[in-house]
């Protein structure tokens, strides 16, 4: 970190004896957002085995070592949470005895700290900013500026939020960018150096399969925006879409090809056609992943894949989860509901594609859906370990019926858009023209689960989607729209 911003030198909490850098990775990365700072995330040596001063000759080697690198005193400001309040104090009490520079600004995290920050810095003040919780629970009370610094705000973490380690080593290390279940703070510094480096000059190595289709083209988009490196397999040359896309030719029929392609990944994007030997495919890809020693596996499944066990193409979605979870493959399964796109033909054609039935779809845009998976994948891919298997029901905001789409179509479009109603067979031979009949058999009766047992999400599912993404997720009607103006 050679240029002249701001250093954020972050302390996290634990008694002492407790955490790691990861502790306070969320509000961490918010700071730098806001002040528009460099953070140094600092792993002190923990209490018993190494008792006080410990920790703070850690931190005064981590202060000391960015200023011989440049960094002028009045660009440092600590930021500390719970007992690393305690320790910014005492960073402050040595530097003072010791007539010693250090820092022109510091940010705390604990109520209970406020009082005893004050003996020693009577012009402390509370915060202006509005209160409300850290990813601790806790309020950000004071705000030490003795000679004037960039405020930070403080912000509500989404229910459910998980972090990723972001240093190890024994004192500290420029700070990568952490992920978050959340996602909030992530989406934006993924695209930008906040944290030090790029995420490009780290090692990253994700492989999407499946990455030409319409899920898959966002999956790609979504990790390059990001500024990080993404191999994309395909079946033919083509040109690079973005300059962080690695293409990568192979075949999932053809072993070979597909073990060159999986070498050197670490992490692996897993979405099979709609096709006859789709299970045979998706057991294949599974098994090389592990046979490459790849222990980050994002699984692209379906919402009721485990209920409409009568439908092949579910069926074989299903059999994968079962495969991921017997072999204990570490593992994001996503189960995504329908997406809008599938109706976007309707602006041309003035009739509904698809027979969806009264029950009730909670459909997605798939430009949500390949968001979601791109945090999963860089999620997973900067762990240091492999995480837990999970699965996430990805599910919009609203739930569409064939009478509500032929609605807003038909009110966007100023034209009456038609449903040709629910019988299974007419469509059957209406898709025959695009696919074989036995595929077009086969997507009949995942239909034949819509209008039977319909598609409609559990409670709070598109809330926690929108947390992930970091904002509301895009509606149905603002798709069709969209669409429209283009169309």
């Amino acid at each position: 970190m050679t240029d002249k911003g701001l250093r954020i030198l972050s302390l996290h909490g634990g008694a002492y004896a407790l955490g790691d850098a990861a502790t306070v990775s969320g509000l961490l990365c918010e700071l730098v957002l806001r002040a528009g700072a460099h953070a140094v995330s600092v792993n002190h040596r923990l209490a018993p085995q190494h008792p006080a001063p410990t920790a703070v000759n850690d931190i005064l080697t981590v202060q000391t070592t960015l200023l011989d690198s440049g960094v002028r005193t009045h660009l440092i400001v600590f930021a500390g949470e719970s007992a690393g309040v305690r320790l910014v104090i005492a960073l402050r009490v040595a530097a003072r005895r010791r007539s010693r520079p250090l820092s022109a600004a510091a940010v705390i995290f604990s109520r209970a700290q406020v009082r005893l920050l004050r003996r020693h810095a009577p012009h402390a003040r509370d915060s202006d900013q509005p209160r409300g919780a850290n990813p601790h629970g806790r309020t950000m009370n004071a705000w030490f500026k003795p000679e004037g610094a960039v405020q930070a705000r403080e912000r509500t973490p989404a229910k459910g939020e998980a972090q990723a380690p972001m240093t190890t080593g024994p004192v500290a290390r420029s700070a990568p960018i952490p992920t978050t279940m959340a996602a909030r703070a992530f989406r934006v510094c993924g695209s930008t150096s906040a944290f030090g480096p790029k995420l490009k000059d780290q090692a990253m190595s994700i492989l999407v399969i499946g990455s030409t289709g319409t899920i898959g083209t966002q999956v790609v988009a979504e990790i390059a925006r990001r500024d990080v490196e993404v191999h994309a397999l395909i079946h033919e040359a083509q040109a690079k879409p973005h300059d962080n896309v690695i293409l990568v030719e192979g075949d999932t029929t053809d072993m070979d090809s597909m073990r060159k392609a999986m070498s050197g990944m670490t992490t692996l994007f897993l979405l099979n056609p709609v096709v006859a030997d789709e299970l045979n495919r998706a057991l294949l890809m599974l098994d090389l992943a592990q046979e490459a020693g790849i222990q980050r596996v994002v699984y692209f499944s379906m919402f009721n894949a485990d209920t409409f066990l009568d439908c092949p193409h579910a069926c074989a979605k299903y059999a994968a989860e079962l495969m991921i979870q017997k072999f204990r493959i570490p593992t994001t399964i996503l189960r995504p509901n329908y997406f809008f796109q599938n109706d976007a033909p309707a602006a041309k054609t003035h009739q509904m594609p698809m027979p969806i039935g009264s029950l009730g779809t909670s459909m997605a845009d798939a430009r949500d859906i390949g968001e979601v998976a791109a945090i999963e994948l860089i999620r997973r891919d900067r762990s240091p370990d492999p995480l837990p298997t999970e699965i996430i029901e990805i599910h919009g905001p609203d739930v569409i019926t064939a009478q509500s789409a032929v609605r807003t179509w038909t009110e966007v479009l100023g034209k009456e858009v038609t449903y040709p109603g629910d019988d299974l067979r007419a469509f059957e031979k209406r898709f025959e023209k695009m696919a074989p009949n036995a595929i077009a058999y086969d997507v009949a009766g995942m239909f034949r689960g819509f209008q039977r047992d319909g598609m409609v999400a559990p409670d709070g599912a598109s809330e926690r989607i929108a947390a992930m993404l970091g904002r509301p997720m895009r509606t149905y009607r603002a798709f069709a729209e969209e669409t429209a103006a283009h169309a």
